[in-house]
């Protein structure tokens, strides 16, 4: 940020003269990305594949790395949140070698994808600052990481202006998943000195960027996208704990936004992590007091609603505790997980 986003694309795109621009269906046009990348691209030669959709399947990043393949690009600019960031990370992947998906998550050294220019259109995944590709096996209705060491983005490019399209719900769905990643992060059996300091910056940041909310000073995007960022790179350190697991299935079963799903779960987290001694939690109740804002009372308040109540019932907790328990972030929780503890928690 600090710079006009045309001039800075035109300088980061010198280098290449075929360009694949992938993006979500609708959001790159209604943002005005696509009308601003004309100016700085208008000598390359491009190709669109704006087929992603929210929670991006294999088979779409299978048929986008298709056409990727044949028409040979020397950089990839990806627009949008965090379905087309990771999408395009992973369509860039299989592009370079075509193999299967499930062969692709297992390969040992896969050759490099071209060079990607990762512009997020929300504030909350931070993929511009990983090498995370979340990919959704729809048959399975589950979701599934790739990641390699040459998938992290060549550049990231935060423009706030293309968060101005976005509705408020949008906004915060995004940055509450922005949250879930510092919070998890921070509190993670991963975490160290260097990731610790990172997420305790993006918690701060989140916690003033609501309290200006609050207070009616509006939605500040510029520091949104910051924060976003920050917490993106905190958990390529960390990864996520059973918050994010939880979330998964009210997004893969019951088809919530991610970053709602996971802070409709929040309080039920903090509890568990209070119920557990997590020493470090009282560092974030710090930040949060400073902040004069009560996060999960906020969540409550923005949704009208918290928890599970609407999603998941007595009939089908089990389903939820058993699937979220059995996710490799689970293990990353700094308490005592089981069935128990989740319907403790979340059960009502």
């Amino acid at each position: 940020m600090g710079y006009e986003f045309a001039p800075l694309l035109k300088q980061l795109s010198a280098p290449y003269s075929r360009i694949a621009v992938i993006t979500g269906q609708t959001s790159a046009v209604k943002s005005g990305f696509i009308d601003a990348i004309k100016p700085a691209l208008k000598d390359k030669d491009l190709l669109y594949f704006s087929e992603i959709e929210e929670n991006p399947s294999i088979e779409t990043v299978t048929r986008g790395a298709g056409e990727v393949r044949k028409f040979n690009p020397d950089c990839i600019l990806a627009f949008g949140g965090g379905s087309p960031l990771d999408a395009a990370k992973a369509i860039g992947l299989m592009s370079a070698n075509p193999l299967p998906f499930g062969e692709l998550m297992t390969s040992d050294a896969p050759i490099s994808p071209p060079p990607i220019i990762a512009v997020p259109g929300t504030c909350g995944t931070g993929s511009e600052m990983n090498a995370y590709s979340i990919i959704t096996d729809t048959a399975k209705k589950d979701k599934l990481n790739l990641t390699s060491e040459n998938m992290f983005p060549r550049f990231a490019v935060l423009e706030p202006l293309f968060l101005n399209s976005l509705s408020d719900e949008t906004r915060f769905s995004t940055l509450f998943d922005a949250f879930s990643h510092a919070i998890e992060g921070f509190v993670s059996k991963r975490s160290n000195r260097f990731s610790d300091a990172l997420a305790l910056h993006a918690i701060e940041e989140i916690f003033s960027i609501i309290a200006s909310f609050i207070g009616g000073r509006g939605f500040q995007a510029d520091r949104a996208l910051y924060a976003s960022s920050v917490a993106g790179a905190v958990i390529l350190h960390t990864g996520t704990t059973i918050l994010h697991s939880l979330g998964y299935y009210l997004t893969n079963r019951r088809g919530v936004h991610h970053g709602k799903a996971n802070a409709l779960l929040l309080e039920g987290y903090i509890n568990m992590l209070h119920d557990g001694g997590v020493l470090k939690l009282e560092k974030i109740r710090e930040k949060e007091r400073a902040a004069g804002i009560d996060i999960c009372r906020f969540i409550r308040e923005f949704y009208g609603t918290s928890g599970l109540e609407g999603y998941v019932d007595a009939d089908n907790f089990d389903d939820f505790a058993s699937y979220s328990l059995s996710k490799s972030n689970a293990a990353s929780t700094p308490v005592t997980l089981s069935p128990e503890i989740l319907k403790k928690h979340y059960a009502y």
